[in-house]
């Protein structure tokens, strides 16, 4: 030890003087961790020990056989136990580093002052000659908490090599982060045991040119920012890293491939953020992909998620330009928002069977999309899932889809869609400015969302199911429609709901009470019959339609003179009268199927009309058992269980009118039931 303590310092006194090259002194000495020589020390133990021998070590030391070492041993900190084991020979490792740019330049003979100390209270040292850094020892590197504290901080613009020795266990965060200048260099480890080394902390690397670098394979873990920003033109990541930090491999813009480690579990967030990845393939170890791991990386052509995958999370693939083809493995179960957004050249897409919801903006932007292959378990379609997917013409959606987001299939190129019944909510805009020719909406809808519709130019027919209960403001504005049809279901008709349409022929049936601003203006209409079950009317609400032909109720014209507003000419014809009598029946059921089942009682059996009146009719229960029920068609149902007796039952009937009848107002009358 002695000698090689000597001839340490002999060659360090020589690089100074520039008898000897700084690469050979970087990649020859073995250091021991003791404390550094300077000058004085290494002349007086010199003279101290001139003229003594030491024993030469034997060469012919068997190298022991290799046994498998505890992944998590970097945690040890017990330097002093290390030392006291007996010593065995491990063979080590150099892993050469390349600038992106090497120099072929020789090194600054100008600048060869020797810089060097031990770093805090570790037994790892440091030493900057000329422009070379080497860090040697036995022990790991400060955890620094800030770049200012690394002891060659401020000299990092002088270096250009940098050699870690073996010996080192970590790299400390900072440690050789923006070294600007960098043009090579090499990590050395042993290749096992408690000396190996075992991390890169965090921004080690970051924003440091490094064109070419191999991480030791006996490396456990990759902090954050680790080679944020560097030069890296590709990685392996080792088969024992368990653990990558957020944005390790963040903006290598000329990075474009990647092997990910067997034991990694996580691809953190940013991970691959911006870089230039042509093609990737997460392997099945993988069980999440963090926001934004591979977001933003232009040239990604194909990307494969590994079966173990479970969580694709926010943004992952975002911005991806160029990906044209992504595999999906079949354990997906969650995606995060916008996680395919803006994937301009993504075709076709398979969504593996466990998803049951497709996130907000999940494939927003994706303009050559054509083909979305969707579960059968799927219940949700987010916010904007499939907007400005302009290439998209046709899509299936599995029947047990309950929710379609606002503006999901906005700005798409779908002609047709079939809406199941199973769907009970659309947001705004769902399908806003979509090529659509005709669409039938299902009476389990109750609303009609705002702008559902709005925009769709070549949408020329619509079938809106009885059970809707409401149309949206805006819902069918600057459609292509000529005529429609609105259940007596719905209430209420939205402001500018059929404004700016082509209708020339619109039905109202009685049981609609609200009409709102504008809600038929800038259409072709030359006649409109307004149920007399209408209580409120908006301004304008057939603005445009000049010369047009309308017939409602006198009290409600006179009531609401706005709602003229914008017509230069019309006509208004009110109802006429509409007579209707009605009596009440006794009808039976049996008990003894009472018993089993409810039982149903035709309207004929209950009512007789002697003066039907004009329309359809409706009627509805005002008092009576709470296990006898009225239809609004007038069909009584006896429920299971009623017990014998004579039941009366208050129902009042209504005879809806035409275009030229008024209703016939609510008559109230008394059936009778018996259970015997």
């Amino acid at each position: 030890m002695k000698i090689k303590r000597l001839l340490a310092f002999v060659i360090s006194i020589a690089m100074i003087v520039g008898m000897v090259p700084t690469m050979v002194f970087a990649s020859e000495i073995d250091f021991e961790a003791d404390e550094p020589e300077t000058t004085e020390t290494a002349e007086a133990e010199k003279e101290e020990k001139e003229g003594k021998e030491e024993p030469a070590e034997s060469e012919d030391k068997e190298e022991p056989a290799e046994s498998e070492e505890d992944e998590d041993d970097e945690d040890s900190d017990d330097e002093d136990a290390d030392d006291a084991e007996e010593e065995e020979v491990i063979p080590t490792e150099e892993n050469i580093m390349e600038g992106t740019k090497p120099s072929q330049e020789p090194i600054d003979s100008a600048s060869r002052a020797a810089l060097n100390g031990r770093i805090g209270k570790s037994k790892v040292y440091w030493s900057l000659v000329g422009n070379t850094l080497t860090v040697y020892g036995n022990g790991k590197m400060p955890a620094w908490s800030k770049e200012t504290q690394v002891p060659w901080y401020a000299y990092r613009d002088r270096i250009e090599y940098v050699y870690v020795r073996a010996g080192v266990r970590s790299i400390g965060n900072f440690a050789f982060k923006d070294l600007k200048k960098f043009k090579g260099g090499s990590v050395t480890s042993y290749v096992r045991g408690k000396k190996a080394l075992k991390s890169y902390g965090n921004y080690a690397f970051a924003g440091t040119p490094i064109g070419r670098c191999v991480i030791s394979k006996t490396v456990t873990s990759i902090g954050a920012h680790a080679f944020d920003g560097s030069g890296l033109a590709s990685i392996v990541i080792p088969g024992k890293v368990k653990k990558l930090g957020a944005y390790a491999f963040y903006n290598c813009k000329y990075m474009t491939a990647v092997s990910i480690g067997k034991k990694i579990k996580t691809i953190p967030a940013y991970c691959f953020c911006n870089s230039a990845l042509k093609a990737v393939s997460i392997p099945k170890n993988v069980k999440t992909i963090g926001s934004y791991a591979f977001a933003e990386c232009y040239n990604l052509k194909a990307a494969t998620i590994g079966k173990g995958v479970k969580t694709v999370g926010i943004e992952a693939f975002a911005d991806c330009y160029y990906l044209a083809k992504v595999t999906m493995g079949k354990n997906v179960k969650t995606f995060g928002k916008y996680c395919f957004a803006g994937c301009y050249s993504l075709t076709s897409i398979v969504i593996p069977k466990k998803v049951k919801t497709i996130p907000e903006g999940m494939f927003v932007s994706c303009e050559s999309l054509v083909k979305a292959t969707l579960p059968s378990k799927l219940t949700t379609i987010g916010k904007g899932a499939f907007a400005d997917c302009l290439n998209m013409t046709s899509i299936a959606i599995p029947g047990k889809v309950k929710t379609i987001g606002a503006f999901a299939f906005e700005y798409t190129g779908l002609k047709s869609i079939r809406i199941p019944a199973s769907v009970k909510t659309i947001g705004s805009a769902a399908f806003s400015e979509s090529q659509l020719t005709s669409v039938v909406i299902p009476g389990t809808l109750k609303s009609i969302p705002d702008a559902a519709f709005a925009g769709c130019k070549n949408l020329s027919s619509v079938t809106i199911g009885s059970g809707v209960k409401s149309i949206g403001n805006s819902a069918f504005d600057s459609t292509n429609l000529t005529s429609v049809v609105i259940p007596s279901s719905v209430s209420s008709i939205g402001n500018q709901a059929f404004y700016s349409t082509k209708l020339t022929d619109v039905t109202l049936n009685y049981g609609l009470k609200a009409i709102g601003d504008s809600a038929f203006a800038s259409t072709a209409l030359k006649a409109i019959s307004i149920p007399t079950s209408v209580t409120t009317l908006g301004n304008g609400i057939l603005a445009g339609a000049n010369g047009i032909s309308i017939t409602i109720d006198g009290d409600l014209y006179s009531k609401y003179p706005g709602s003229w507003n914008g017509l230069n000419s019309f006509s208004v014809k009110t109802f006429m009268g509409n007579g209707m009598t009605v009596v009440g029946k006794t009808a039976t059921v049996k008990a003894k199927k009472v018993k089993k089942k409810a039982q149903k009682i035709a309207a004929s059996k209950l009512y007789t009309f002697t003066e039907p009146g004009i329309g359809t009719h409706l009627f509805a229960k005002v008092a009576g058992n709470k296990k006898i029920s009225v239809a609004s068609n007038g069909v009584i149902t006896v429920k299971k269980g009623l017990k014998k007796g004579t039941y009366s039952v208050k129902v009042k009937v209504l005879a809806t009118g035409d275009k030229t009848h008024r209703d016939s107002g609510w008559t109230n009358i008394i059936v009778k039931v018996k259970v015997k």
